[in-house]
């Protein structure tokens, strides 16, 4: 485990390491391959200085949800404690084969990918495409997790609405409102917010900053 002066100069450099193109549509991606992030994650904090667990793995239709909580450990040589960093990190693939094994596999290899690239430049966040590849119309950008955070009410409704769970632990009330109001159409009107109704997977995207990713990306174990 490496302390926290030492993750310093590592976290405030860009990623310089492998990176792989895939095509969604006309357009083109550029992303951390799973393997190459997991050596990335190993050089920077150290084998004993990251983990991640899986908190659900849910079966939608043609797609598997995957709910990663992702940590970060370094020691803190001014406090003598061992500071924790949590990022969540949230997937979908499409189904593929009988069983949908390699979907599942492929949705828990870009859970992790996102949870740690949430951490920055140095782990490939400038590399993440504009969100309105996802919703084009609405011109939203995912809000900050600052804030109050989500009333009990909010909660049991994204719980109704099959968000991951870990995602609803730090939900604030503004990404709560955000999801809902692309899903739910106002009450006195009839209208959606955003013009239209979104599904729950855009909604992760525009209130969150998740996103799927096809099947056949190379994010499998």
């Amino acid at each position: 485990m490496k302390t926290v002066q030492e993750l310093e100069s590592a976290m405030s450099s860009r990623y310089a390491g492998p990176t792989a193109v895939i095509r969604k549509g006309s357009q083109e991606r550029t992303y951390i391959p799973w393997p190459a992030m997991i050596r990335h994650l190993d050089s920077v904090f150290g084998w004993d200085g990251w983990g991640a667990r899986i908190v659900s793995v849910v079966a939608n239709g043609d797609t598997y949800t995957v709910a990663l909580d992702f940590e970060v450990y370094a020691f803190d040589e001014r406090t003598n404690t061992i500071r924790t960093i949590p990022r969540p990190g949230v997937s979908g693939t499409l189904v593929r084969g009988e069983d949908g094994s390699d979907a599942a596999g492929g949705a828990r290899s870009l859970a992790l990918v996102n949870g740690a690239r949430s951490l920055g430049d140095a782990f490939g966040l400038y590399l993440t495409p504009d969100r309105s590849e996802v919703a084009p119309s609405n011109g939203h950008t995912p809000p900050l997790a600052t804030g109050e955070a989500a009333s009990e009410a909010q909660v049991m409704t994204l719980r109704k609405c099959r968000v991951p769970e870990n995602l609803i632990r730090t939900a604030t009330k503004v990404q709560a409102g955000a999801f809902f109001d692309h899903i739910f159409p106002d009450k006195k009107t009839g209208a959606y917010k955003h013009g239209r109704k979104f599904t729950n997977e855009e909604a992760l995207q525009a209130a969150f900053g998740v996103e799927l990713v096809p099947a056949g990306d190379d994010f499998g174990f």
